[in-house]
């Protein structure tokens, strides 16, 4: 059962089954993407319509980062799986997009000293190397289909793993519904070598378009959130050069004030104004005592 928070996105996203199946598979449980669901998006990567939505689910989530990692990881382990089980689509695909793989193959992400990024970083080295070498892919989808028809020799049946053809995917039961009518699945499978190449084109250009897109927002993204940090450091440094001139500034205004508030001039207590009497005064004054005695 989904939890609810995931339940509520994928309707008011308006998800497709296909991108809510790679949802499912990728999400950020703490397990890993069962093979059920694994081989359930296999199926329908044999789709013209589906492959697109598959793939354009797949590449949104190996653009997370940091606490998503989980979405990164699960999306290389089911796009290696992909590679090998499902169409052969999924290759080319995967190939007009190679450096997204080649980017994780630098992804790190560190939570309480552990290192997530170092499983990313690996299965994304394998994959890249994978999608490089043709004949590897080849080998590797043969072991796959051998194992496929051993399974079903002893009972899995064609809902548990993938079909290896397209008329074996007509016939099989997922594509069809309880009363023996043909699915939208089988609708849009194309009936001729001509009408399979034209889809096949079409869905590499819808989904180099829609990964064009998602580029073109994360580099929007990016640049706004450099704009951002340019502006707050520029703010930052000129509100710290505006408290200088203001301490600057208080500082010579409190030397002007202690300037100004000093008297002109201090009147000295010992500079006292006595009239000393000359000797030529002071005489007769004498003289006149003596007499008068």
């Amino acid at each position: 059962m989904l939890p609810i928070h995931r339940h509520i996105k994928n309707v008011v996203n308006n998800y497709s089954e296909a991108e809510i199946k790679v949802r499912e598979a990728t999400s950020n449980d703490s397990w890993g993407p069962s093979t059920t669901i694994m081989n359930e998006i296999s199926h329908m990567s044999y789709n013209m319509i589906s492959i697109t939505e598959i793939m354009r689910m797949l590449w949104r989530r190996l653009n997370d980062r940091n606490k998503n990692w989980r979405h990164v990881y699960k999306s290389l382990i089911l796009l290696d799986f992909l590679v090998k089980n499902g169409s052969n689509q999924i290759a080319l695909h995967a190939k007009s997009n190679i450096h997204t793989i080649q980017i994780l193959e630098q992804f790190n992400y560190i939570e309480d000293g552990k290192d997530y990024g170092k499983a990313i970083r690996e299965k994304a080295r394998s994959l890249r190397e994978l999608l490089m070498n043709d004949e590897a892919i080849r080998s590797e989808r043969q072991k796959a289909l051998s194992t496929t028809n051993r399974l079903d020799l002893v009972g899995f049946g064609a809902n548990e793993y993938p079909p290896p053809s397209n008329s074996r995917l007509r016939t099989s039961p997922l594509h069809s519904d309880s009363f023996g009518q043909v699915s939208e699945y089988e609708t849009a499978m194309p009936q001729s070598a001509i009408e399979e190449d034209l889809q096949i084109q079409l869905a590499l250009a819808i989904s180099k378009e829609e990964h064009e897109k998602e580029e073109q927002r994360r580099r929007t993204e990016q640049i706004s959130e450099d704009t951002k940090l340019k502006l707050a450091m520029e703010r930052s440094q000129q509100e710290t050069n505006g408290d200088q001139a203001s301490s600057g500034g208080a500082l010579f205004s409190l030397v002007d004030i202690s300037l100004s508030a000093a008297p002109a001039s201090v009147p000295d207590p010992w500079a006292l104004n006595f009239t000393v009497p000359s000797t030529s005064q002071a005489q007769p004054q004498s003289q006149a005592s003596i007499l008068d005695t």
